[in-house]
């Protein structure tokens, strides 16, 4: 018998392969989905990348501005209050309001270049910007307390969109907060 133009037999082990692969793929690009347009990690990193990256850096790691990344958000800003006043007024309207240095590092402010974002951007796109920088960018918020509030007012307005920032940074307040 001649195995000249005789096709080679697939391997036993290949069957399950080729069974159970298209199976896997199917499933695996079912959990691919691109964060639904309303999300807090969407509307954030839209925000960011619109206005902080040129500045900041597409992933946070500072490039003309300060580095958000490895926790160093939480250096300058321990407060999520303090660093969405930062964004609010940026650098010579904090100068103006608090003095010559800004964050817990007592940068001094030296005419920062950061522009302020009162006006220009509305409350919603503020603390989700804010949300985007402290979660995303820079990992994990070691006072949790602090992270648990800005999640608060996240949803506050996100629930109630004629809430202003105030009102729900006020609400946040008067919720229980985890124990340390």
């Amino acid at each position: 018998m001649s195995t000249v133009g005789r096709r080679p037999k697939v391997p036993f082990w290949a069957v399950p392969v080729l069974v159970v692969l298209p199976v896997w793929a199917f499933i695996y690009i079912g959990t691919l989905r691109p964060a639904e347009p309303g999300s807090l990690r969407a509307r954030g990193a839209e925000v960011y990348a619109a206005q902080c990256a040129a500045c900041h850096g597409s992933q946070g790691e500072g490039a003309a501005a300060p580095a958000f990344d490895a926790g160093a958000v939480f250096q300058t800003w321990p407060s999520f209050e303090d660093h969405l006043e930062w964004v609010q007024l940026g650098g010579a309207r904090w100068a103006e309001r608090h003095g010559p240095t800004y964050g817990a590092t007592a940068t001094p402010v030296n005419g920062a270049a950061m522009p302020g974002f009162d006006g220009r951007l509305d409350d919603r796109d503020l603390v989700h910007v804010v949300l985007y920088e402290r979660t995303v960018l820079a990992g994990t918020n070691p006072d949790a307390a602090d992270d648990e509030r800005l999640r608060n007012v996240v949803a506050a307005m996100d629930n109630d969109p004629s809430m202003t920032l105030e009102a729900a940074i006020h609400a946040s307040a008067d919720l229980p907060q985890p124990a340390p």
